[in-house]
């Protein structure tokens, strides 16, 4: 009856009345197919769902609060990748991590010792061809439902890619609030695996646009006139640092007290100090990075341009890195964090970095912490040609960081 219901509904309502209902035929389907298993194991399973879920809903409120943006399968996939990256994002103590895997893999082990017991009990107490017979036609039972509940996702697929507004992060948090998560989270997944629009083309085959074309659109922006130089120079070294979740309280707030921080204060390196107005605020830094090495505003590709690490480096062919490289840098890339951490280790090879290291290449110890032990740091550089290699210890990096404002 569950199925039969979710089914009409899917197909027969019109697309503005079916999405306030998509969360409740999603449950349609995840409870018809409890009720196939027994007794006990099914229960656990609408139990663990449920909790699933809250947890979910819990995740995708804090990423709109944080970010704007709400939970997609993309995110999940980072998460479950990189756990040690989450927990330190969120900066939870390193000890709840293997607390919590150790919980999730209990709950399974729960699961499905309670369905083993249910089948050898009534293995035991009926001839074993008949519960033989009644295994069979529960999984095909669960066959069906998942048959079914397919073929009522790609309808509602169908459906959602009518929604509009779904460009603009608000239109996707609109959507996600509509909806619901669980849904959101499917139809996210779907888009993914679609590979649609030009930022997911690989094919050698596609014409990209005419040169005349492109530069018309770079030359109403940037100027290539050649520039006298007065004798020849050596070139300089480059040092990009970006500076995550740094802003001065005191033009942000209204405060009791001024508060003094040397990284906004004007020194013997301080060449420029004020305001800046920033493209993403309270997460998503990768934005910057990508715009920053490849020159396109991330905007251009939607809500995949939010993933630019992992949606959109794949698929760059110039940057800043490879523009220096053909000019004779030697490029390098630091990260105070794991390189697996939302693809960064193959992203910023993508962008054309000689080298990238990570927080292990460093040496911190705990997440994004300094080490304590001096002997653990360690020195690189990044330099010009024929110039001397300037070194950083990574012991110092809270140094290098507090003159942000001399870059």
């Amino acid at each position: 009856m569950l199925l039969f219901v979710a089914s009409v509904l899917t197909w027969r309502l019109p697309r503005e009345q079916l999405f306030p209902l998509l969360s409740a035929l999603v449950w349609a389907h995840v409870i018809a197919a409890c009720l196939f298993l027994p007794k006990r194991m099914g229960v656990g399973l609408l139990a663990m769902a449920v909790g699933v879920v809250a947890f979910l809903a819990g995740a995708n409120s804090l990423k709109i609060g944080l970010t704007g943006l709400p939970l997609t399968m993309l995110d999940l996939r980072i998460a479950l990748a990189n756990p040690a990256g989450l927990w330190d994002s969120l900066n939870l103590p390193r000890w709840t991590l293997p607390l919590t895997l150790l919980g999730l893999a209990l709950a399974a082990v729960f699961v499905l010792a309670t369905g083993v017991r249910a089948l050898r009990s009534r293995w035991r107490s009926q001839p074993w061809h008949g519960t033989a017979r009644l295994a069979a036609v529960r999984l095909g039972c669960l066959l069906a439902v998942a048959v079914i509940a397919d073929a009522n996702m790609h309808r509602m697929f169908g459906h959602l890619s009518g929604y509009r507004g779904t460009w603009e992060p608000e239109g996707l948090v609109a959507m996600a609030a509509e909806i619901g998560v669980v849904p959101f989270l499917a139809y996210s997944r779907h888009v993914e695996h679609r590979n649609t629009g030009d930022f997911f083309r690989s094919d050698p085959s596609a014409r990209p646009p005419p040169d005349a074309d492109v530069d018309a659109a770079a030359l109403r922006y940037i100027d290539f006139a050649p520039r006298p130089v007065a004798g020849p120079r050596p070139a300089p070294n480059i040092v990009v640092l970006m500076a995550e979740s740094t802003f001065d309280p005191n033009r942000a707030f209204r405060l009791t007290a001024s508060v003094g921080s040397g990284l906004f204060t004007a020194d013997a390196y301080t060449a420029a100090v004020g305001p800046l107005r920033v493209n993403v605020i309270g997460g998503g830094t990768w934005v910057t990075e990508f715009e920053s090495i490849v020159g396109l505003d991330s905007r251009l590709f939607g809500y995949a341009g939010y993933y630019t690490h992992s949606s959109l480096s794949p698929y760059v062919q110039r940057t800043l890195a490879t523009d220096l490289e053909q000019r004779g840098y030697h490029t390098l890339a630091l990260l105070p964090h794991e390189g697996e951490f939302y693809n960064y280790r193959n992203a910023y090879n993508a962008y054309g970095f000689d080298r990238v290291i990570d927080s292990r290449d460093l040496g911190l110890q705990e997440g994004w912490l300094p080490p304590t032990s001096p002997s653990r740091s360690r020195s690189h550089a990044c330099s010009a040609p024929g110039r001397h290699r300037r070194s950083w210890p990574t012991s110092r990096w809270s140094r290098i960081t507090g003159r942000t404002n001399a870059t």
